[in-house]
């Protein structure tokens, strides 16, 4: 496979993961589109129940190029689903996520969403990358 076949890969996989997060975001009931907890939902089979697999969504906001109350702190657990949302009502920029060096745009309107696998562990900062701005801290503990 070419370099640029496996880039056009990478960027449908890209694509696909951001509009499945974005339904998901605009389905889940919530009116601000913030973090959402997993909800219990019954079994059938007596009347156990049992927690669904979707994992919170984060949300960070930038408002004049800085992050609004502060540097979010997320910790998560290595193997778990880190997904964030980051927002502006007026701040066009790149997001990235150092140590994993995942990048997502920013504009107005358009949040830069993030939804991979925590596979590496440490504490990693995430970034407004053409100010060198730090909106968030991301820390994997070990499983």
């Amino acid at each position: 496979m070419s370099r640029t076949q496996r880039f056009g890969l990478l960027a449908l996989a890209a694509v696909v993961a951001v509009v499945a997060i974005v339904i998901a975001i605009a389905s889940g009931g919530d009116d601000d589109g913030e973090s959402s907890a997993s909800k219990t939902t019954a079994t059938g089979e007596g009347g156990k129940a049992q927690a669904a697999a979707k994992p919170a969504v984060e949300s960070t906001k930038v408002k004049a190029g800085k992050p609004v109350g502060g540097i979010k702190k997320i910790t998560v657990t290595k193997g778990d689903r880190l997904r964030i949302r980051v927002s502006s009502p007026d701040t066009t920029e790149e997001v990235h996520l150092h140590g994993y060096d995942v990048m997502r745009d920013m504009a107005p309107g358009k949040p830069a969403i993030f939804d991979l696998k925590a596979d590496v562990e440490g504490v990693f900062e995430m970034e407004l990358e053409g100010q060198g701005v730090q909106i968030a801290s991301i820390q994997v503990r070990p499983s």
